[in-house]
């Protein structure tokens, strides 16, 4: 749906709640496309504008990073986290 024309992303938001009612998609997955697309739509708006507090983007990102690197490390346990 992301880099789709906004009639090709209403027709498919449609259909996708339709299917969500039909209970034909698992319970998260009207949740986690309008969660996506509600960010493409966010980073899209605001990527021609430079940051206002670049030193608070800049501490986001170290702890996005960190908070990922856990997740790949040899031998992590999903169940233990």
């Amino acid at each position: 749906m992301l880099g789709q024309t906004l009639d090709f992303q209403n027709i498919f938001s449609t259909k996708l709640r339709e299917a969500h009612a039909r209970r034909d998609l698992p319970s998260d997955a009207l949740i986690f496309a309008e969660a996506r697309f509600r960010q493409a739509t966010t980073e899209q708006r605001i990527s021609g504008y430079p940051p206002t507090h670049p030193a608070l983007r800049d501490e986001i990102l170290k702890l996005l990073e960190s908070d990922q690197a856990v997740p790949t490390k040899t031998g992590f346990d999903v169940k233990k986290m």
